[in-house]
């Protein structure tokens, strides 16, 4: 049903490859900004660990798993090389990734513009999960997992089991003080959970026990500082009285039901205070000491899609997607924000993260769709 959506987006993460590395850029544009004006003008020509995890996952689902696994591979050979996991990395292994600010107009005068991206130097928790859950979802498809990548998945996880305790700066990448931002906690969550899954089923032997009270550890913090009782709402980050809206992915990794008051409680008031129109949400309230207002932050839109699939609510799953692809332009093309007024589309493209979103959900849809049809055609059978 969604099948050319699928191919488009596909083609799209295909072009943004630089072959001779293997690595993909998250978009081939720096500069283009996130407000007309404003100063949320980045760099984009770069590897984010967070995206190649979603780049493997999405590629996973829809059968390229040779795909999956060369970027992969071309990703760990980095990786182990340097024997650490940065958050960013120059797709050719040489430029420097130090943020410098050029003497340009910039696009309609939205100054200044930058290189290189500050973010690199962050710490961003969620990295480490992210490529840890994304060799499990290439297990799930029916990759090959050798012990290369399950020693990797132990050396991250030894990592992680201290990282997790520390504040960062979230998947965000604020440019604040770091905290204990509830989303990195999840995934790290996350991690330790999948590894156990993966480990069993691959038929490997690992700490199983350790990674299991890490896991819960970590479950039993979020639940007793992450979430606000009074609120019945999971909040941004320990204290805070805010909620951020990637926490819509919570029942989307496993770490809540999505039928449960708590999450139920989150998504409503994500709703309430993040989504301004047509299910465009923005990403927190929160001030970020940026000037120029954040738009709409089109992947939460389609991690939104998913959690209404969750819920069995599938018209509406499927009048938002179907609203949200009559966003991209005339070549099926997609940024990675919407103005909220004007709806036009904004910030650096086309973005690799918009089209996983757009690959997952389109998947999803599409194996309702023909779970509904077989349905039909069995009660339709029935009656003849």
């Amino acid at each position: 049903m969604y099948n050319n959506d699928v191919i488009r987006s596909a083609l799209v993460l295909k072009g943004l490859f630089f072959e001779p590395t293997g690595l993909m850029v998250a978009a081939p544009t720096a500069g283009l900004p996130e407000c007309i004006g404003g100063e949320r003008n980045w760099d984009y020509r770069y590897t984010w660990i967070r995206d190649t995890a979603y780049v493997i996952e999405a590629l996973s689902m829809i059968g390229y798993k040779r795909e999956a696994t060369k970027f992969l591979y071309d990703m760990m050979d980095i990786i182990e090389r340097e024997n650490r996991v940065r958050t960013i990395y120059s797709i050719n292994q040489m430029d420097d990734l130090d943020e410098v600010e050029l003497d340009y107009d910039g696009y309609m005068q939205s100054r200044p513009v930058r290189i290189g991206n500050k973010a690199s130097s962050q710490l961003q928790i969620d990295q480490y999960g992210s490529i840890v859950n994304a060799i499990h979802s290439l297990s799930d498809a029916g990759g090959i997992i050798n012990s290369y990548l399950w020693n990797f998945v132990g050396e991250t996880l030894d990592t992680l089991g201290e990282l997790w305790k520390l504040p960062d700066s979230s998947i965000w990448e604020f440019r604040t003080e770091p905290r204990h931002y509830v989303y990195s906690k999840i995934v790290s969550w996350s991690a330790f959970n999948n590894a156990i899954d993966l480990g069993k089923k691959q038929g490997f032997s690992g700490p199983y026990r350790k990674w299991k009270a890490i896991a819960d550890t970590i479950k039993d913090d979020v639940m007793a500082n992450g979430y606000d009782p009074e609120l019945n709402s999971f909040v941004q980050y320990y204290g805070a009285k805010e909620t951020d809206a990637s926490l819509i992915r919570m029942p989307l990794v496993g770490f809540i039901s999505a039928s449960d008051k708590r999450f139920l409680g989150t998504l409503e008031k994500i709703d309430r205070d993040l989504r301004v129109t047509d299910h465009l949400f923005k990403r927190y309230r929160e001030d970020d000491g940026l000037n120029g207002r954040d738009n709409a932050f089109l992947l939460l839109s389609f991690w939104y899609v998913e959690v209404l699939l969750y819920l069995n609510r599938i018209d509406e799953a499927r009048d938002i997607f179907d609203s949200l692809m009559d966003r991209a332009n005339h070549l099926g093309l997609m940024a990675e924000e919407i103005d909220f007024d004007t709806g036009e589309q904004l910030g650096n493209f086309p973005q690799a993260i918009t089209h996983l979103g757009v690959i997952r959900a389109a998947v999803l849809l599409n194996m309702e769709f023909k779970t509904t049809y077989r349905a039909n055609h069995k009660k339709a059978a029935g009656r003849r």
